[in-house]
């Protein structure tokens, strides 16, 4: 028996959920994870530690610093060491510490999928 959701999940936010093998976490910051679930991007303020090595455009555990749950996963654009080196500040500050900025988020909201509803954190 399948319970009937509220909000649907798109073909797109199912495969980043479900069908993507995860190559790191971030952990990020009580804000950063009302944002996220909020449906908004990951900027690189929220992330404060930065597990695991990873290429850009992999996918990422979302993990929240409070209740050490994951709450989402997502599409990097950045690697690791690229998301190490701006953990924590603004993003217009990436392009000075990075020497360029092919976005100004660390995962775009059409590259996150939510792992537990609002709610349940």
């Amino acid at each position: 028996m399948f319970k009937a959701q509220e909000r649907t999940l798109g073909d797109r936010k199912w495969w980043i959920r479900h069908g993507l093998h995860v190559y790191g976490k971030l952990h990020l910051d009580d804000g950063a994870v009302r944002a996220i679930q909020s449906r908004n991007s990951l900027f690189a303020a929220g992330v404060k530690k930065v597990e695991g090595t990873f290429h850009s455009q992999t996918a990422v555990s979302l993990i929240s610093l409070t209740s050490g749950e994951e709450v989402g996963r997502g599409i990097v654009s950045y690697s690791s060491m690229e998301i190490d080196r701006v953990k924590g500040k603004k993003s217009s500050e990436m392009e000075a510490i990075l020497g360029y900025a092919d976005s100004d988020c660390i995962i775009h909201r059409q590259n996150l999928a939510l792992t537990k509803e609002p709610n349940a954190i």
